[in-house]
């Protein structure tokens, strides 16, 4: 069976790590790391802001700080939370994209975080 680097799921579209860097280069988007505050401040991407989609208040802080006119990217730790992430902001009307494996697929891939 042939894969692609694209896989559509729900409303949004999931890259694998290539791809998904390709894409966070461009202004046009907006790149958002999902985890804890803690997990963020123990590595991420470069230029990625924290929203944590565990907290309750995700779906009103994500309202106030995301822009509605940017593709917003999102990854967490492996795949799980920022897939919640993705359905959440695609169903209130943002264009997503998610990182395949998370950081970890990043990583793995050889990709750089700080």
């Amino acid at each position: 069976m042939e894969t692609t680097d694209i896989k559509t799921k729900a409303s949004y579209k999931i890259l694998e790590p290539d791809k998904f860097r390709d894409e966070i280069k461009s202004p046009d988007v907006y790149l958002l790391d999902v985890r804890t505050t803690e997990e963020f401040n123990a590595g991420h991407i470069e230029n990625a802001h924290n929203l944590d989609v565990t907290q309750p208040s995700f779906v009103e802080s994500a309202k106030e700080i995301l822009p509605k006119d940017k593709i917003i990217a999102v990854y967490c730790k492996s795949g799980k939370r920022a897939g919640q992430a993705a359905d959440i902001l695609s169903g209130i009307g943002y264009d997503v994209i998610d990182l395949q494996g998370g950081i970890e697929g990043w990583i793995a891939a050889g990709l750089p975080t700080v």
